[in-house]
């Protein structure tokens, strides 16, 4: 349940409009910007709580975010949290109290691997993107979804028993990522390992 939960407070946030609101809150002075978020928050994320039966109130939240927490050793549900808290403009970590992992400190605050994303976002250009393919294990695809690793290409290696998948990236570290985070990319878009293993099999 934690995952949907915050599957629903990402669609919610990620909205343009409220996007809009809280980057306007940011010309304000740190208390109305302090407390001008926290009100907005409490309006978006209140009718999402009360959706999975949780109430509207301090004790709501409170549940909702140690149980959350609790979840804070799945790598889904810790990427996923901090997206949230991004969109939500706060440090990531600091809302649902899961620590930030290494792999997403590196993706977001070093050259490296921001140089890396961006080469394989090229790689994998938005208009090799076939939405209507049905994604299966082998499905080469490339992760549309906010958060560290958006640009990225790879292939699924699996699925769990939620249906969203593991995936092996171009950089061939194993995530697991979203379903609905991901998009099939046509073979003209696959990477270098792909062009091996067509000289292998003997296509020109």
């Amino acid at each position: 349940e934690a995952k949907d939960i915050l599957r629903a407070l990402v669609d919610s946030m990620n909205d343009p409009d409220i996007q809009r609101v809280l980057n306007g809150l940011q010309a304000s002075s740190p208390t109305e910007l302090e407390k001008g978020r926290n009100l907005f928050i409490n309006q978006e994320f209140g009718p999402i709580l009360q959706r999975f039966e949780f109430p509207w109130t301090e004790a709501g939240f409170t549940e909702v975010k140690a149980g959350i927490k609790s979840f804070g050793y799945d790598a889904q549900v810790r990427i996923r949290s901090h997206e949230v808290e991004r969109l939500c403009l706060v440090e990531p970590g600091s809302y649902f109290g899961i620590a930030v992992g290494e792999d997403e400190r590196e993706a977001s605050h070093t050259e490296v691997a921001e140089a890396s994303v961006n080469g394989r976002a090229k790689e994998c250009s938005s208009s090799d993107g076939e939405e209507n393919v049905e994604i299966a294990i082998g499905t080469r695809v490339k992760v549309m979804g906010e958060g560290p690793f958006h640009g990225c290409c790879g292939v699924v290696l699996e699925f769990d028993e939620d249906g969203d998948p593991e995936v092996q990236l171009d950089d061939s570290s194993v995530r697991s990522l979203y379903l609905v985070d991901l998009v099939a990319v046509a073979a003209t878009a696959m990477g270098p390992q792909s062009v091996e293993g067509e000289a292998d099999s003997g296509v020109a």
